[in-house]
């Protein structure tokens, strides 16, 4: 789960950065869909050797730290 907080920063990016208001359930669905992208482009990374995990840089925890949170 994306944090109301993020949630929250999101929206204010898209309206500086764009000068658009957006009900909350368009920014949050945004947000998913985000995450979902850069998950997939952190799994591809990975799996072509582009992004080698060491204990320094662990991504198996990747979708709890994109999503900014505790629960995974």
């Amino acid at each position: 789960m994306i944090s109301q907080e993020l949630i929250n920063e999101l929206k204010i990016i898209i309206r500086e950065d764009y000068g658009v208001e957006l009900q909350p359930a368009v920014v949050s669905d945004i947000a998913y869909t985000l995450v979902g992208f850069f998950e997939s482009l952190a799994k591809v990374a990975y799996e072509t050797g582009i992004i080698i995990p060491t204990p320094e840089n662990p991504i198996t925890d990747l979708k709890q730290k994109l999503r900014g949170g505790d629960e995974a």
